[in-house]
């Protein structure tokens, strides 16, 4: 079984500069996928401040979207993660 790193970060609408931050300090080979939950607020444009500030790309996750090793995924709601082997 291939196994993923997975970094999962919460945070309310304040925590969109703290995000953007740290952003700036992942490398854009992260051996990780990063998931990101917005607390409150306008998740809309956090995939593009994210994208602006740092290497590390980042998309709003959709319905049998399929994650990549590195980058930022933005669950609009809720989120439900299954392995895929091929």
């Amino acid at each position: 079984m291939t196994k993923r790193n997975i970094i999962v970060i919460g945070t309310s609408a304040d925590g969109v500069e703290a995000l953007s931050e740290l952003s700036k300090h992942l490398p854009e080979n992260l051996d990780a996928s990063v998931f990101v939950v917005l607390h409150i607020g306008d998740e809309s444009l956090l995939a593009e401040i994210l994208n602006h500030s740092g290497k590390l790309p980042a998309v709003t996750a959709t319905h049998n979207k399929r994650i990549n090793a590195a980058a930022f995924t933005l669950p609009r709601r809720s989120i439900i993660c299954r392995s895929r082997m091929e």
